[in-house]
């Protein structure tokens, strides 16, 4: 079959015109083949909306913002009947107008970011079990904008699908599009609401780095999240400040989703009936293992042995990483200790929260922290290398396990740290020592072990109890 970039190449308009090359035409079309497409549909479908509706509300133009343009392929669920807590948000506040001159107008349903996705890792945002959702999309030349809003039924369903989506995008660093193509994605910490992220989307064409990007925002609060796209034709080497502005221009938008937390003086809002949680009256019992299968013995040294347990026992529960500190735990109660000997540090906390959507919020900021860090340099030559994996434990829990390179090469230090939720309490598990890379899933094998006990005692904070 001939190319169609051949074709291309050699077309004749019959006047004269500065013809792009084909590697930036593949370029240019494989931006546009999944999400930005997807997004001015939905600004199509959001016109005919409004026609209904009688009203919409238009934010400032952005001159700024610039992308390339995109053919619509409509194809959206309109919006749906009955109340729904979502009818209470105004996702277009800030989005600049769309270029064919119709208002722009949310709607529930419709494709919005459901075709988000990074390599082979599917499309988290599709069938993810939501309750509701209400999207709208605006778009012009050189620029897109579309916004998600997706109700789960329960805090834990956005948590898992945020970080679906996290995982997607750290899993993806470079996604070829075409031969000589390629997309990079860079994921930083967020600028809002409880567990945030975002995504930087860059292009490469020949082994350079062109103008254009895509800013894609995930914010969860409660048991809502928030997904945002904007794209323009931006210096790729400086896109912090664009960062900056599109968190800004979805602050009010952040403000409003209070509602779905209670953190914020709302109410969790759901389709279904909310679920009890634990009382602030639920710490952490007396007698309490947090010391279960620790060694029973060590060398001698004031500094060996068995600390604790005890509430006021300090243990690292973690480490600044690339100059941030790790967030300050909004616990209800605590109970650390630890474990020493040459060259083997072991220590656990154990945190007591309000309730489970605090801990879920501190167990996602927690990681976020490494997993915006992937690689942390030192100042004596030494580089941590930080990756966060997924594990099968408590409620939910996830392992970071930290390895280091001096002078580009492997050394010794291996250090992992177990972060297992069950029910309001979350439980980091840390152990340090004089391994290597090729050992970690060893170590974590056995430190899981260790910490069964203590897991299985974490039923105290859930609703079923123990």
């Amino acid at each position: 079959m001939r190319d169609p970039i051949d074709a291309l190449e050699n077309f004749d308009p019959g006047g004269s015109i500065n013809p792009l090359p084909a590697a930036e035409v593949r370029r240019l079309g494989d931006r546009h083949r999944r999400r930005r497409t997807t997004g001015i549909a939905l600004a199509a479908a959001a016109a005919v909306a409004v026609v209904a509706t009688g009203g919409a509300v238009i934010g400032d133009d952005r001159d700024a913002r610039s992308i390339d343009p995109a053919n619509p392929t409509p194809s959206v669920t309109t919006t749906q009947t009955g109340s729904s807590p979502l009818d209470t948000i105004d996702l277009t506040v800030n989005m600049p107008p769309d270029d064919s001159g119709e208002p722009i107008a949310q709607a529930h349903g419709g494709v919005g970011l459901s075709e988000l996705g990074f390599c082979d890792a599917g499309q988290p945002l599709q069938d993810d079990g939501r309750s509701d959702s209400i999207s709208v999309a605006s778009s012009g030349p050189e620029r897109s904008d579309t916004r998600e809003l997706v109700l789960y039924p329960d805090v834990e369903g956005a948590a898992r699908v945020l970080d679906n989506l996290v995982d997607a995008a750290i899993g993806c660093p470079r996604e070829e599009s075409a031969p000589g193509s390629a997309t990079l994605h860079e994921v930083t910490r967020g600028y809002a609401g409880e567990d945030s992220s975002v995504v930087s989307a860059t292009y490469e064409t020949d082994g350079s780095v062109g103008p254009g990007a895509e800013i894609i925002q995930l914010v969860r609060i409660g048991n809502a999240l928030l997904v945002t796209s904007g794209s323009g034709e931006w210096d790729p080497t400086a896109l912090e400040p664009v960062r900056a502005q599109y968190a800004d221009d979805i602050d009010p938008i952040v403000d409003q989703m209070c509602v779905f937390a209670s953190s914020c003086g709302g109410e969790t809002a759901s389709s279904e009936a909310p679920s009890s949680e634990p009382p602030s009256s639920d710490v952490i019992p007396a007698g309490f293992p947090l010391a279960a299968g620790f060694p029973t013995d060590s060398e001698p040294g004031p500094d060996n042995g068995l600390t604790g347990p005890g509430e006021d026992v300090e243990v690292p529960e973690g480490v600044d990483v690339c100059g941030s500190g790790l967030p300050t735990a909004p616990s209800i109660d605590r109970l650390a200790a630890r474990w020493a000997n040459p060259e083997d540090y072991r220590s656990r906390v154990l945190l007591a929260f309000e309730d489970a959507e605090a801990a879920i919020a501190y167990q996602g900021n927690f990681l976020q922290s490494y997993r915006s860090c992937p690689r942390d340099p030192g100042s004596d030559g030494y580089v941590s290398l930080n990756d966060v994996r997924r594990t099968a434990v408590g409620g939910e829990s996830w392992a970071v396990v930290r390895t280091f390179e001096f002078q580009g090469s492997p050394a010794i230090g291996l250090e992992v740290l177990h972060v297992v939720r069950v029910g309001s309490a979350v439980l980091v598990d840390v152990t340090s020592g004089e391994g290597m890379a090729e050992g970690a899933e060893e170590q974590l094998a056995s430190q899981t072990a260790a910490a069964a006990e203590v897991v299985a005692a974490m039923c105290a904070f859930t609703e079923a109890g123990c």
